[in-house]
């Protein structure tokens, strides 16, 4: 849609530049050629290069995603691991009352 008129002129040159050929068929095989060129390789290819912008944001947001996500985590083992600790010298000072009293003195 958005080429028509520039492939139009560039048919119509092909068809000059093969007119030599007095079947024709040179002529219709090259544009065919054209048209297999622009919706198999040229036409992905534009599309893909428009929507990069939209792909790069995404996959910056996913990867920004993980590090908030894997930073979430470590700081909950960090504080798992911490109150574990100090759960367990509570229990260790509860179990031994001198222990408890001694460390304190020092």
């Amino acid at each position: 849609f958005y080429f028509k008129d520039q492939v139009g002129q560039w048919a119509g040159s092909l068809s000059d530049a093969v007119k030599w050929d007095s079947t024709g068929l040179l002529s219709v095989i090259l544009i065919f050629g054209l048209c297999f060129l622009f919706t198999s390789i040229m036409g992905p290819a534009g599309h893909y290069l428009l929507l990069m912008p939209t792909f790069t944001f995404q996959r910056l947001r996913r990867k920004v995603a993980a590090h908030r996500r894997h930073a979430r985590e470590q700081q909950r083992r960090q504080t798992r691991t911490l109150s574990l600790r100090q759960q367990g010298e509570g229990a260790a000072a509860a179990c031994n009352p001198g222990a408890g009293g001694a460390a304190g003195a020092a």
